[in-house]
Order: structure tokens, then sequence, then C-alpha cells
């Protein structure tokens, strides 16, 4: 228990020790002090306002160039739609006009199959 008492009684001697080198060896008083620290915290707030505006601004024209550049993939995109979907059409006219209209003609043989089944390859 004695050696938790000493070493409480040194801790606080160093304080007091240090308090009083502090206040005795101090350049400027403590209002002093006190206000020079409120003006380097005001001027570094005010040029991290700055440093924040400015970012917000860069920030305000990205999103006018993303949402330039949204409306003009967006109208891309239809284009390209519209093209293929012309495509499809086309290919699909053009298929319908191959195939006959003759029932008959879908007709199969059941020896044609039959020989055509012995000349795929087995596994």
């Amino acid at each position: 228990m004695a050696s938790t008492r000493d070493t409480l009684l040194t801790a606080l001697a160093a304080f007091a020790g240090g308090l009083l080198t502090g206040i005795l060896i101090a350049p400027d008083s403590g209002a002093r002090t006190r206000e020079r620290i409120a003006d380097e915290a005001r001027a570094r707030m005010k040029r991290l306002e700055g440093r924040l505006d400015s970012i917000q601004e860069q920030l305000s024209g990205l999103d006018d160039v993303l949402g330039r550049k949204t409306a003009d993939l967006t109208r891309r995109a239809r284009q390209v739609g519209e093209q293929v979907s012309a495509r499809v059409r086309s290919a699909a006219h053009e298929a319908g006009s191959v195939v006959p209209d003759d029932p008959d003609a879908f007709h199969v043989d059941s020896g044609e199959v039959a020989h055509d089944l012995r000349r795929m390859p087995k596994k």
C-alpha cells in the first residue's frame, strides 16, 4: 500500500512542478494565449470553409456534366434500340416470306428419318 501512496505523491509533485514551471516561463498571459488559439482556430475554420465551398462547386459542375452525359447515353440507347428493332422486324419479315404456305412442304417420310438417324454419330 505504501508503494501506491508513494507513486501518487510523486505524480502529484511532478504535476505541481510542471504547472509552476509553465506559469513562470510562459511567454504570454493566459488571456493572450487563449486569444491567439482562438484566432488560429478561426483562421483554420475559414480556410476549411473555403475548401468545402470549392469542393461543392466542383461537385456541382460534375453533377451538370453527369446529367448531360446521362441524357446523351439515354438518347443513344434509344437510337440503338430502334435500329435493332428495325433489323429484327426486317429479318422476321424476310424469314416469313421464305416459309412455304403449303403444309405438305413439311411432310417427312419416316424412311428418311430412319436413314438420317443411322448416319448420326454415336456417343
